[in-house]
């Protein structure tokens, strides 16, 4: 299931909290991903909803030229700011549903926690026809792990205070879908799984920011968001700073047929 358009526009108005509470993918996901579909200098590389370029800077070491596309202007913006150095990477602010390319023209197509917002009935035949021969399609995602007390209480004041909530999925649930997705697609090989762990060290005023990036958060009104805050904030004063919080990563790459 696509997730509301609506919703995945939320990031652009808020492109300072997002720049600063969003964490870097940690370094053993870049690297797992760049071996696993051997970029390199020669590669030509397409990054789908690049946002602010935390996915596509780290793989622009490897001398790839990359493009990154995402429909957020202010994202966009940020993200040249932050390459402006390399120029191996170029952007477009466009949706993925309306950009527009040759056939058989990326070596690598990868979508970092994006992959979601585009409608599964579209997304992965244009990704295929996009990607050369042998070329990988590389979806993944960063999520908290929501077996976790806090996670679990947290949860429940998305589910009083933040309506929109509902319309997003648990990030199991979608990985397990694109799974599928990705499996349908007779043009694209089973998908691999890359999945790493780590703990993200946040002090409460930081995982503040983080959860003011989320879209269903961004959405709210400022009496609900008031709400939801002063609930937050009586939460955490339950529990010691910094924050431990329990990350995992996930990749499924793919290959064209």
């Amino acid at each position: 299931m696509a997730y509301s358009k609506k919703l995945g526009n939320q990031f652009n108005k808020v492109v300072k909290i997002y720049e600063k509470a969003r964490e870097q993918y940690p370094p053993q996901l870049i690297n797992a991903i760049i071996k696993q579909t051997k970029m390199s200098r020669e590669s030509v590389v397409l990054d789908i909803g690049c946002g602010n370029g935390r996915s596509i800077i780290p793989f622009a070491k490897t001398g790839c030229s990359i493009l990154g596309i995402d429909p957020g202007k202010n994202l966009i913006k940020i993200a040249r700011k932050k390459s402006r150095e390399q120029s191996n990477i170029k952007y477009k602010v466009t949706s993925f549903e309306k950009f527009k390319d040759k056939p058989n023209s990326f070596d690598i197509i990868l979508s970092g926690t994006a992959f979601h917002w585009f409608d599964k009935k579209t997304a992965y035949k244009k990704a295929s026809k996009l990607l050369k021969t042998k070329g990988g399609l590389v979806i993944f995602y960063a999520r908290s792990n929501n077996q976790t007390v806090l996670i679990k209480k947290l949860t429940k004041l998305f589910e009083k205070h933040c309506p929109d909530h509902k319309k997003t999925s648990n990030m199991i649930s979608v990985i397990k879908e694109i799974k599928e997705e990705i499996s349908k697609e007779k043009s694209l090989t089973k998908p691999k799984t890359l999945f790493f762990k780590k703990k993200a060290i946040l002090s409460k005023r930081q995982y503040m920011d983080l959860l003011n990036s989320y879209s269903f958060i961004i959405s709210l009104d400022k009496k609900r968001k008031t709400f939801f805050f002063k609930d937050v904030k009586a939460l955490l004063k339950k529990y010691k700073s910094p924050l431990e919080i329990p990350v995992e990563y996930i990749a499924l790459v793919s290959v064209k047929k």
